[in-house]
């Protein structure tokens, strides 16, 4: 990256987000979208801000 950008990375772990999930169900609402990122993305991504 160059220098004075910046990046976030939201990271949540499974269980949690099926916590959120029933929730969420139990309060009537839905879930609309969910997506995970194939660890060899993160893993490439992690390498080139490492450079």
């Amino acid at each position: 990256m160059p220098l004075g950008t910046a990046a976030a990375l939201l990271v949540v772990e499974l269980l949690w987000a099926k916590n959120l999930a029933n929730r969420i169900a139990d309060a009537g609402g839905f879930v609309v979208h969910t997506d995970r990122i194939p660890a060899p993305l993160v893993n490439a991504v992690l390498t080139e801000l490492s450079r």
